[in-house]
């Protein structure tokens, strides 16, 4: 998963002092995509977890983005 440093920072914030986003307990993902026809589409990813710590990633657009690699339970495909 790509994070913006944004993103990152905006997590770590919200966790207690000395706590790491690898340390975050599982929890779902709900992703959406819109198709092409109009109508939109959800997957949930269930159980997904941080495996250590990000790798730092710049971009030619002077953004930075974190990489994580993460562990996740299994999909749950086109929910309602």
């Amino acid at each position: 998963m790509n994070l913006l440093k944004e993103e990152v920072d905006g997590i770590q914030a919200a966790l207690p002092p000395g706590v790491g986003i690898h340390k975050i307990a599982p929890f779902d993902i709900l992703v959406q995509y819109d198709l092409p026809n109009g109508g939109i589409r959800r997957d949930r990813i269930r159980s997904a977890e941080f495996k250590g710590r990000g790798v730092e990633v710049a971009s030619g657009d002077g953004t930075t983005s974190f990489e994580y690699e993460m562990l996740v339970s299994h999909i749950e495909w086109n929910v309602i």
